[in-house]
């Protein structure tokens, strides 16, 4: 997989089992800001994950990062990229990742220049690779530290 890009990584491994592989694909992703300037890299993005969903030959790929799109774990919107990110998941089959141990007010941004919380980081797997997750949760302490230490430097 050639991924020549700033805004996308992956990284392949490879499980070996006797004489069975399985192969795991993670993709990190930073989608582009939502604004109406940026609709079109923002739909190429997603045509491009939506490729590697289809064509990569395994069923454990994982997209993960900065979708700049707010899409809460109940499949709410507020935000044109959140729903234009949640209706091509939907019609291709790929899945939130995230199980019932999120809080649906759960957050990953804070925006200080607007007071507001928004949820723009997630994961996207397809049914077959969400089955391998037992637990997903983000770690608000975690967060609090990096987004503090953030704002003061």
């Amino acid at each position: 997989m050639d991924l020549e890009d700033a805004r996308l990584l992956g990284i392949e491994i490879a499980i070996k089992n006797n004489d069975d592989e399985t192969k795991l694909l993670f993709i990190n992703i930073y989608m582009p800001f939502d604004c109406a300037d940026n609709t079109d890299d923002f739909m190429q993005y997603l045509s491009r994950v939506n490729d590697i969903f289809e064509t990569y030959p395994t069923p454990y790929v994982y997209v993960i990062g900065d979708f700049n799109a707010n899409v809460t774990i109940k499949n709410q919107c507020s935000s044109k990229f959140g729903e234009t990110l949640l209706k091509v998941c939907i019609d291709n089959d790929i899945l939130m990742a995230y199980n019932d141990s999120i809080s649906k007010d759960s957050y990953t941004f804070t925006s200080s220049a607007h007071n507001t919380m928004r949820w723009l980081d997630h994961i996207f797997t397809t049914s077959t690779g969400r089955d391998l997750i037992e637990h997903i949760d983000i770690e608000k302490k975690l967060y609090l530290l990096i987004v503090s230490q953030y704002c003061f430097f």
